[in-house]
């Protein structure tokens, strides 16, 4: 093999790799976006009452077990 051949082989890997390292990323990006309008994440975002989630957080931290006999 001569080494131009060799080059470009190496230069040919390098570019898979690179394509495929930017594609991966791309692809899940796009993923997240179709979830997003799929599913009307805005919408429900809108429509949520905050007031409701902060006294489901304050339940579920101090929530306590009380053991009777």
């Amino acid at each position: 093999m001569a080494m131009a051949e060799i080059n470009q082989a190496v230069h040919a890997g390098f570019s898979r790799k690179r394509a495929f390292s930017l594609a991966v990323p791309a692809a899940v990006l796009a993923y997240l976006i179709y979830v997003a309008i799929a599913f009307d994440l805005a919408g429900l975002a809108a429509r949520a009452r905050w007031d409701n989630g902060a006294l489901l957080l304050q339940d579920f931290w101090s929530y306590k077990t009380h053991v009777t006999r």
